[in-house]
């Protein structure tokens, strides 16, 4: 119960750690990862909370520092993400992997030579998902390069 709340709570204040970090932090086997998410129910159900979606947003400024990116890329980011939700709604996509492939994507339009297999090592997605994140982001940047004005 205690992880289910704690969980909860990070995803209530966008604190960017999923679910498998902090069961990885801890150690949880299947079956106890199970237990959780059934106390998570349970909780939710109780206290009448919300679901609470996860954002990619509250990811940009973590992985701006994990992957020692320039931190002026983070308001481009925060804007086409942004753009992102409302043209590809992100059901069923992980929310890391959007996030990732923004900066990825923002980092091949400035010509920043990012490394494909360290961005996906660091962040802790695959190099496809990563690939297939950036092409969105690049028909989106594409469609309206406006959005990376800041950075030019």
């Amino acid at each position: 119960m205690v992880v289910a709340c704690l969980y909860y709570a990070c995803k209530f204040n966008k604190v960017s750690r999923t679910f498998e970090e902090l069961a990885d932090e801890i150690s949880l086997d299947r079956d106890n990862k199970k237990e959780v998410y059934g106390c998570l129910k349970i909780l939710k159900s109780e206290l009448n909370l919300k679901n609470v979606l996860s954002d990619p947003v509250s990811f940009i400024p973590r992985f701006i520092a994990d992957l020692n990116l320039e931190p002026e890329i983070e308001s481009p980011s925060i804007e086409l993400l942004n753009e992102y939700n409302l043209k590809m709604p992100p059901s069923g996509k992980s929310i890391r992997g959007i996030a990732v492939g923004c900066l990825y994507a923002i980092c091949l339009v400035m010509q920043m030579k990012p490394n494909q297999k360290q961005f996906a090592e660091i962040t802790g997605i695959t190099q496809t998902t990563l690939r297939r994140r950036c092409r969105e982001f690049q028909k989106i940047i594409f469609s309206h390069p406006e959005l990376l004005n800041p950075l030019f």
